[in-house]
């Protein structure tokens, strides 16, 4: 009971969030042993009450410094505590999403113990800085997304979800052999924050980060993305382009050493296979998950700053125009069967406040005023000038700026189709249901409401 009172329960304590998600997931175990597929309709309020329950928790043990825990396998700061609000928060917007929009129709027990433990994975990520436990993290949140993939029981989503662990193996095995070259040359698996080996710097950052990258999605580690967007059940798709993405992110914030070079070429290449692959695009699914590819390279720009409150800003407001944009196009595809732009078409007239949130959302992500769109694009752009004498990082200004540019095309293409063409056949006035009602007015009033905390 000494060892207990002096030494677990000191540790433990700042880990509520973790042991929160932990419980649900237990809780989850259980019922799917203890139930049937017939009594388990109580399961959606069960995991909504548990993570509002972590993110309470989370919220409630707010460090004031950074401290390591567990003999420094686990670190504590107020950095991480907002990274996980994020995660906790932006996971259960994703459940609330599906809930309203495109309930999950089997194995729900499943459904939500792989969300959950994707989430659990994500959040150890973020706090720790043994490299081992690094790998840990990432193959727990990595397990559990391929598993959420094949939900979709169709062969596109089998082909997608093959090549999503196809490439999720080659980066964790690139990872791993960075981990060895790491231990090889120091003789321990702890990082010291943001310090790297002098002379192989650039190989080993690079061979380490490959695992956070491919979360991410950026170039080259982006191959997956369309696919997996496009066939996966729409509420993960959502999910894949926003709470990972955070993670990794936040997770290369804690690694990032001077390689300041090769991450803005990574943002760079993101920026430009991004936009220019979602120029083509006819499929909206497709579209979005390029459109994610290019927002990365949004997001590296605060973390190259080292401005990770305009990180942290963006990363909400892209939360909720996704919230948004993807709650329209999960009632389109539940009205019409189809993820093609050409069935926006006529959408705008026959559900105006579909049309308006659909245009809000797209507004948002390209950057403009007055939604909180332009605020969060205006402070990553702000904090990138500031470095405006090294010719790289002002390529990279350049380059975004280009690239906001070209996003005006392809992200103004659904409220075109919704709007300016008409329906091949004529379309009756479509009813909505309350909630998704409250979800579009919600989401809309959310992205204009933001800008007051940029």
């Amino acid at each position: 009971m000494q060892l207990f009172g002096e030494y677990i329960l000191p540790n433990l304590r700042p880990l509520q969030g973790e042991l929160v998600v932990t419980t649900l997931i237990l809780a989850l175990f259980a019922l799917e042993i203890a139930l049937s597929k017939k009594t388990q309709h109580f399961v959606d309020k069960l995991v909504v009450i548990g993570l509002t329950a972590a993110t309470a928790a989370i919220t409630w043990q707010t460090p004031s410094k950074e401290q390591t825990i567990l003999s420094h396998l686990l670190f504590v700061s107020p950095w991480v505590t907002k990274v996980h609000l994020f995660l906790t928060a932006s996971t259960l917007l994703m459940i609330l999403l599906g809930l309203v929009f495109s309930p999950p129709t089997r194995s729900k027990i499943e459904y939500y113990l792989l969300l959950c433990g994707s989430l659990l994975g994500l959040m150890l990520l973020v706090r720790t800085l043994h490299l081992l436990m690094l790998f840990i993290a990432l193959e727990i949140t990595s397990v559990c997304s391929y598993g959420l993939v094949f939900f979709a029981s169709e062969k596109k989503a089998t082909e997608a979800g093959a090549k999503y662990i196809f490439f999720g193996i080659f980066s964790s095995a690139l990872m791993l052999y960075g981990i060895s070259l790491y231990w090889s040359i120091n003789g321990t698996f702890i990082l010291t924050k943001n310090q790297f080996p002098s002379w192989s710097d650039d190989l080993i950052f690079l061979l380490i980060s490959a695992g956070l990258l491919f979360k991410t999605s950026a170039a080259p580690f982006h191959i997956w993305t369309p696919d997996v967007i496009e066939s996966a059940p729409l509420p993960i798709a959502a999910f894949f382009t926003v709470v990972p993405k955070a993670g990794a992110l936040a997770a290369l914030v804690n690694l990032l050493p001077n390689q300041w070079k090769l991450l803005t070429l990574i943002a760079i290449a993101s920026l430009v296979i991004g936009s220019l692959s979602a120029i083509g695009q006819t499929n909206a699914r497709r579209l979005m998950a390029y459109a994610a590819i290019a927002q990365v390279g949004f997001l590296l720009m605060p973390v190259l700053t080292l401005s990770y409150g305009a990180l942290i800003y963006y990363l909400w407001v892209y939360l909720f125009l996704n919230a948004l944009a993807f709650a329209a196009i999960a009632w389109i595809e539940n009205k019409t069967g189809s993820q093609q732009l050409s069935y926006f078409a006529g959408w705008g007239a026959n559900c105006p406040l579909l049309g308006i949130a659909m245009t809000t959302a797209m507004a948002g992500l390209i950057g403009l005023p007055p939604t909180a769109g332009f605020a969060a694009k205006l402070l990553v752009f702000l904090s990138l000038w500031q470095y405006s004498s090294n010719y790289l990082l002002l390529t990279l200004f350049f380059v975004g700026i280009v690239a906001t540019i070209i996003s005006v095309y392809f992200y103004l293409k659904a409220p075109y189709e919704m709007f300016f063409k008409k329906a091949a056949s004529a379309k009756e006035k479509s009813s909505m249901a309350l909630l998704q009602r409250f979800w579009l007015i919600g989401m809309t009033g959310t992205i204009f409401l933001l800008i007051a905390f940029s």
